[in-house]
This record gives structure tokens, sequence and C-alpha cells, in this order.
């Protein structure tokens, strides 16, 4: 997982949030040690502060109260669908669909994706996410990308960037990529359902296809994003 990054202040909110909370619970601990019999080892406001911290960064941040204040849409789960592009092969273009997975493990401060179709796999290696404007949510990342096969003419290595705005009443993410290999597409994806981080298991992704636009030909690319 990387962390990612927001066009929004609420992060720095909650860090403060924290830190005055946690305070607070230290001072309230260390009074209530200085007026029991039984002596007990206070934690410190850091260590407090760190445990506040952890709990909202893995199960706190999805939660609807703090979504409205946070703006941090949860994406955790399997989105499947299908990339677009068109090739110009011998003056005729032709238009090639490939099934793709994406896999996505999310926290409050990181994040995973990972995007499979038959030939590749690509891993984010950075992400950002800009939630300013709650009408168009739009998510960012730069990945990596290597070929799924043991073939010699597949066994490349590439980079690229990837923008997708999501659209939460239908939970879907729709957009564009492009890589290195000077390849470009559109991606549209809809999500499964909703998983935590920790029960995700990537698995590969259907056949696919190609829709010609030239009548007699057949031409048949894999998919390299």
């Amino acid at each position: 997982m990387v962390y990612y990054t927001t066009d929004t202040s609420s992060r720095r909110s909650i860090y403060f949030a924290a830190a005055l909370l946690s305070v607070l619970i230290s001072y309230a601990l260390s009074f209530v040690q200085s007026i029991t019999v039984c002596r007990l080892v206070a934690p410190s406001a850091l260590m407090i502060f760190g445990g506040l911290l952890w709990i909202f960064d893995r199960f706190l941040w999805r939660q609807s109260v703090f979504h409205k204040f946070t703006g941090i849409p949860d994406f955790n789960g399997r989105w499947t669908g299908h990339l677009t592009r068109k090739l110009i092969h011998d003056g005729k273009t032709t238009e090639e669909q490939a099934a793709v997975d994406l896999v996505i493990s999310q926290t409050w401060s990181k994040i995973e994706l990972i995007l499979e179709s038959e030939t590749t796999r690509s891993v984010a290696q950075t992400a950002a996410l800009f939630i300013e404007n709650p009408t168009r949510l739009r998510l960012l990342w730069i990945y990596s990308v290597r070929s799924r096969t043991a073939l010699e003419a597949d066994n490349y290595y590439g980079e690229g960037v990837t923008e997708l705005v999501f659209y939460p009443k239908e939970r879907t993410l729709e957009g564009t990529y492009f890589s290195s290999k000077l390849r470009k597409g559109h991606l549209l994806l809809k999500q499964c359902k909703s998983l935590t981080s920790s029960n995700i298991v990537p698995q590969g992704p259907a056949q696919l296809s190609v829709r010609q636009n030239t009548p007699n030909e057949t031409h048949v690319q894999e998919p390299n994003k």
C-alpha cells in the first residue's frame, strides 16, 4: 500500500483533534491514578495519540459520521469492467476491448490499486484523491505494469497514469489511462461488492474481445496496458 494525498485540509483537522483528545485522556488517566489506591501506569499522551490514529485509520474513517467530515470515499473491494482502445493497422481502425479487474485495498491514509487484464498486471506506485469538488471526485495514480505471461514478446515493463472519475450513486469509476508504451484508452469499472482490505484476494479477469470496424478482417492484439 502507498500513502495517498488529498486536496483538502480535513486530515490536518483530524490530527489536531486526535492530539487534543489524547492530551485530555492522558490528563484524565493521571487524575484517576492519583486518587486511587491501586497504582497503575498511565500511558503517555503520545501513546494515546498513536492509538487513536491507528483506530481511526483502520476503522472509524469509513463510518458515516466521520465520512461526512473527511469526504474520503471508501473504495475497498473489487471493481470489474473493461478497457477500450482503438488500433490502426494497415490504415484500418479496429477497436480492442479487454476485460479487467481492479482490486482496491484502502485505509484513511493508504491505498493499494492492482489492475489486471488477461496479459498484464499493474500496481499503483503513488496516488492522489481529488475530493474538493464533491460533484466530480477523481482518483489518480501512477502505476508500474508487467506482463503476466512467460512469452518473450509480452515480457516487458512499463509505467503509466490512470485518472478515473467516481460516480457514487452508480458505484462506478470511469476515465482514461496512458502508458509509457504510448498506449492510451478508456476504462469503465463497476464495484462488485464492498470488502475489507484483509479479505481481498486478486483473481484473473475474463478473456479479451475485439470488435472490428472493417469487415472481412481479423486483427487481434494482446491488451498491453
